[in-house]
């Protein structure tokens, strides 16, 4: 009679796979030792052995990828020697839309072509919608004919603004309560102040 296999054993077995792979990963994610020495001295696989892992990885890939454009593009590239929808294919398409590839070391030409600067402003647009500031860009209309703004210095104010500020103090002035100092009976006067003698 054989016999039957011992849980222990393969409990120990899957513990023992997930040490190594775990040491193996630390040691390529650190950059320590190449991968053909971590199949050779940490699985103990032989040069044929993992070169030939190595070939189903690869194979694994395409597998993998043919399944992905099954369900996502509805294409097998198998049959149709066509893959849709990856980055390269998204690059040509838009790259096929230029009159000229750009390359790394090429600069693209078109942008010293038209000036820089502001927008030139055409004379049969002043003043109209069309124009870049409207209808009234100076503000003419507002203006009175009869009395014309005087153009002031900047700190220069004209006679309607003075006028304005002059009657809006006096009123302000005629509001406030003023303390006058020759009131000997007010707020401010000496017989208030108590001596501290």
């Amino acid at each position: 009679e054989l016999t039957t296999p011992s849980v222990i054993y393969e409990q120990e077995k899957v513990e023992l796979f997930t040490v190594k792979t775990t040491v193996a990963g630390e040691m390529l994610d650190k950059k320590l030792f190449s991968k053909d020495w971590v199949y050779e001295n940490v699985f103990g696989l032989s040069p044929d052995q993992y070169n030939e892992q190595k070939d189903t990885m690869i194979e694994d890939a395409l597998e993998a990828f043919r399944l992905s454009q099954l369900e996502n593009e509805g294409n097998d590239p198998t049959e149709s020697g066509m893959s849709y929808g990856t980055p390269h294919d998204l690059a040509s398409l838009y790259g096929n839309k230029r009159d000229k590839a750009v390359g790394p070391a090429q600069i693209p030409t078109g942008y010293d072509e038209n000036p820089q600067g502001r927008p030139t402003e055409k004379p049969q647009n002043y003043g109209s919608d069309q124009s870049n500031f409207s209808r009234d860009p100076l503000g003419k209309k507002g203006l009175t004919p009869d009395k014309p703004e005087k153009p002031s210095d900047g700190n220069r104010i004209s006679t309607f603004e003075a006028q304005n500020l002059k009657k809006s103090l006096q009123k302000l002035k005629n509001k406030k309560q003023i303390l006058k100092e020759e009131d000997n009976n007010g707020l401010l006067s000496e017989k208030n102040i108590k001596s501290q003698e």
